[in-house]
């Protein structure tokens, strides 16, 4: 596991960018960790990825968690991946990254008929 993926894992989710009590530091802290990860992930790390997801957003940033969640998908079966988005802390990222695999799965689709 890298020590990025652990420190963020300490830092606990990402709060709202509309928490009047974050900080710039707080933010540059959560951006300078997730942008010193290179894809793709392990699933052990995904698993502790999914779970840092602002409600809503902050600044961008969960972007990037984002992409780094979905680095672990040509890794790991369709299934597993499911089992992983269904561990998502934020619903609203819930239902993206599920859509994201839908328009996935099905583009594939596509193109092998195609």
């Amino acid at each position: 596991m890298r020590k990025e993926v652990e420190q963020l894992a300490l830092m606990g989710a990402m709060p709202d960018e509309a928490d009047e009590r974050i900080t710039a530091a707080l933010v540059d802290e959560y951006a300078d960790l997730l942008g010193k990860i290179v894809k793709p992930v392990t699933l052990d790390e995904a698993h502790i990825l999914i779970k840092l997801f602002p409600p809503t957003a902050l600044y961008g940033i969960e972007w990037t968690l984002l992409h780094l969640i979905e680095s672990v998908y040509s890794e790991i079966k369709s299934l597993e991946y499911r089992e992983l988005i269904n561990e998502c802390n934020s619903t609203e990222f819930k239902k993206m990254l599920v859509q994201r695999l839908n328009n996935s799965q099905q583009k594939k689709i596509t193109n092998e008929a195609g």
